[in-house]
């Protein structure tokens, strides 16, 4: 492993700026990621990793391998323990879905969908607040 458990859990704290509220607004902003349909990639996230952290110089290729990481580390946890939680940001779930009988939309004849496995998640409080807050002051401004 090349960085120490606190480093990675460090560089976990950076979804603050995946959620920092810049969005393209009517006036003609643009959007933080250089896309203009405001969707963070796997090369951006990187790359925030890589410039986000000021503990280590890190090389774009041990960037990667720090995503990769955090990930594989969520979804074995999703796997084994069916669940996973990062206070401040949300839980991840595996959730089972029973087996119905479903409608073909074209035909309307009855059909078995069979039973299968999902993640969900739940965002935390503190992650909704600071997702939603900078919206509610605009709002809050306008009606003014």
């Amino acid at each position: 492993m090349l960085f120490a458990h606190e480093e990675v859990g460090g560089l976990l704290q950076l979804y603050g700026m995946l959620y920092s509220g810049h969005r393209l607004q009517p006036s003609g902003q643009r959007y933080p990621f250089g896309k203009e349909n405001g969707v963070m990639t796997k090369t951006e996230f990187v790359k925030k990793i890589r410039t986000g952290t000021t503990k280590a110089d890190l090389t774009q290729e041990a960037a990667s391998e720090i995503a990769e990481l955090v990930f594989d580390t969520i979804k074995t946890a999703i796997q084994q323990e069916e669940q996973f939680r990062f206070p401040g940001f949300g839980t991840f779930n595996l959730k089972n879905r029973p087996a119905r009988t479903g409608r073909n939309p074209q035909t309307g004849k009855p059909l078995k969908i069979k039973a299968s496995k999902t993640v969900t998640f739940r965002p935390a409080l503190r992650l909704k607040e600071d997702v939603t807050a900078p919206k509610r002051k605009k709002a809050a401004a306008k009606k003014r």
